[in-house]
């Protein structure tokens, strides 16, 4: 079948690997992948776990609660594969590399010794992973249902074998990991026939479970060879190409940065694998260009990004962990303008991975991306920021749409960066398990946004984040906004967020800003009245302190807390109310810290209320 090429073509692991040996440039990046080998090295070889303690199944059963022995068991060792594939995708090709370009024999044979235990981990994802639900029916043979750790370990082993020069492995080892690979094409292949699995049934091509499958799926058949597994490896395209089709044409995601990444991370991988073979069908799909620049316009000033979704690593500090290797990737699979400019202005260069070496050594023309972007569909969003310096302005809002995945209770949300610090803000998300997640961080509270009442959300209830929380909170659903302008200058952006309250509340939300300012319009309509309030995240520290002004009339109050001053007028007489909110935001960790929050409210029930708020930087005020 004759394809139409790439120009620029990405090379083949080994022969980036020669290049970078000739170059001194490459060589601060090829210390950072011979690191990880050497990390590897000083470790024991990872082996399989078969029982409960190896999968520290003890952790497990306090997260989840009893649910059956051997129901626990399952779930345990199904996470440990998952956790056992993030090894291998990361030390297999780092030892393969390291072997290549030191010379040194030490890290080719600690890389054959991982791929000989490897090699009897089959299936490489065991079932269970999907077994911590009663409803979930116990798997019938054992090799059903192939998952995340089939995608990444595969990766790390074809990676590797990719770059291990010829007789590396012995014809043992050679058939033994022919064979693993051959068994998970077959399971592979019947999990989409038979429809075995949730992502598969309920047709997910956007969701990551889908993704990293058929990564697995395709790499698999290229290393045994695609003519060998023809229907196979056409399957495995067509699955990718699904998922491509499915986001947002636009080039939002809508699972959020951090899902998004992941996902990515996965395609970028089967798009260079096929790429390099000859095949560029999947390279040249449009999504992928659009999606860099969209990932791109998520870096805010400051450090920071668009951590809406559930973004454990969009937290101050996060940034360049979570975006720089995905960039890279984006870089090197697709020869991508966008990111390649990214890298050298906001993330420090590419990655010190393997897809790092080959952009260095591939040498794509940087293009600027756009400072703006608008989002309608999947992950609905408006990116701002006023230029590229870290101490520029920045502003972005969350939309709402049908296909929105790992979302929280956010249409909405206004978040404010004001030359180069952070103003307004949102919870953030923390680890999962963190007993707060559902209450402070994914419902309305965790947000810049409205809430009706004074119901309280109390600990433990999953509604929240099963899309059914209390009354008078925010639900998941769609917000669609209007755009009327967006330019280098600043912009003026509308959302409807009436369709996430109850039936008969209306209320939208109007954005006007530039680089010194930004002033949100909230209007809201009841179908009795009640008491609106509008919960604003205010980034300080938790003991900063807070000051308020008030007019005589109470339909006006200044709120000054250190380095900003928000102004607020209003219809009605209203109170502010001030909290301690929780975040990841600020806090920089996985379970998060505190920082204060204000609530606006009309003094009295109303079946409507409307308030101005300006936000801008106090100079007279030193943080």
């Amino acid at each position: 079948m004759k394809r139409q090429l790439m120009s620029n073509r990405p090379a083949s692991w080994k022969s980036v690997l020669k290049a970078v040996r000739d170059s001194e440039a490459c060589q601060p990046l090829a210390r950072g992948v011979v690191a990880v080998a050497d990390a590897a090295l000083a470790r024991p070889i990872t082996k399989r776990a078969f029982s409960l303690s190896d999968a520290e199944a003890e952790r497990i059963r306090a997260e989840m609660g009893e649910i059956g022995r051997e129901r626990i068991e399952l779930y345990a060792l199904a996470m440990k594969d998952f956790a056992n594939s993030g090894i291998l995708e990361r030390d297999l090709p780092a030892l393969a590399a390291a072997a290549v370009l030191t010379g040194k024999q030490d890290y080719a044979a600690r890389c054959v010794a991982q791929l000989d235990e490897a090699a009897s981990w089959s299936p490489l994802q065991r079932p269970g992973w999907a077994h911590y639900l009663e409803r979930v029916p116990m798997p019938k043979t054992g090799k059903e249902q192939a998952w995340l750790a089939t995608g990444q370990s595969v990766r790390g082993i074809v990676t590797a074998l990719d770059i291990l020069p010829k007789g590396a492995i012995n014809e043992d080892l050679d058939s033994r990991l022919r064979g693993l690979l051959q068994e998970e094409v077959r399971i592979i292949s019947d999990d989409w026939k038979l429809k075995r699995s949730w992502f598969v049934e309920c047709h997910s091509p956007s969701c990551n479970q889908w993704v990293l499958p058929t990564e697995g799926l395709i790499r698999a058949c290229l290393w045994l060879g695609p003519d060998e597994n023809r229907e196979a490896y056409e399957l495995g395209v067509a699955n990718m190409r699904e998922a491509l089709d499915s986001h947002n044409p636009e080039g939002a995601w809508e699972e959020g940065l951090w899902y998004g990444a992941f996902s990515l991370d996965s395609i970028c991988h089967a798009v260079r694998a096929m790429a390099v073979a000859g095949d560029d069908r999947l390279a040249q799909h449009p999504y992928l260009s659009r999606c860099a620049e969209w990932m791109v316009q998520c870096i805010q000033p400051a450090g920071h990004v668009m951590n809406a979704f559930d973004n454990i690593l969009g937290r101050r500090g996060g940034r360049t962990m979570m975006l720089q290797p995905r960039v890279t990737m984006l870089a090197d699979a697709t020869g991508s303008e966008v990111a390649c400019w990214a890298l050298e202005h906001c993330l420090g260069g590419p990655s010190p991975t393997l897809p790092g070496l080959a952009v260095r050594v591939r040498g794509v023309s940087p293009k600027e991306p756009r400072l703006h972007g608008a989002y309608h569909g999947g992950g609905a969003c408006v990116l701002w920021r006023s230029s590229w310096e870290e101490d520029a302005s920045g502003v972005w809002i969350r939309g709402g749409h049908p296909k929105d995945s790992h979302n929280h209770h956010d249409r909405g949300h206004v978040n404010v960066i004001l030359g180069g610090r952070l103003a307004l803000m949102e919870a953030g998300t923390p680890m999962y398990s963190h007993p707060k997640m559902a209450t402070h961080f994914s419902s309305a509270m965790g947000h810049n946004v409205l809430q009706i009442g004074s119901e309280p959300i109390l600990p433990g209830i999953n509604e929240v984040v099963a899309g059914n929380p209390p009354r008078g909170w925010q639900r998941r659903g769609s917000a669609p906004f209007e755009v009327h302008r967006l330019d280098d200058t600043g912009g003026d952006v509308s959302v409807d967020v009436s369709a996430c309250y109850e039936e008969g509340v209306s209320w939208v939300r109007r954005v006007r800003w530039s680089a010194d300012s930004v002033g949100v319009s909230d209007t809201v309509r009841l179908p009795q009245p009640d008491i609106p309030r509008f919960r604003w995240h205010l980034a300080a520290e938790k003991d900063a302190e807070v000051a308020v002004g008030r007019a005589a009339d109470g339909k006006s109050a200044t709120i000054r807390w250190p380095g900003f001053t928000m102004a607020l007028s209003a219809t009605t007489p209203f109170a502010i109310e001030t909290e301690v909110l929780l975040d990841t935001t600020l806090a920089g960790t996985d379970y998060g810290g505190e920082h204060p929050g204000v609530v606006i409210r009309p003094e009295a029930a109303t079946d409507a209320f409307s308030v101005e708020m300006t936000v801008a930087a106090a100079s007279d005020w030193e943080a």
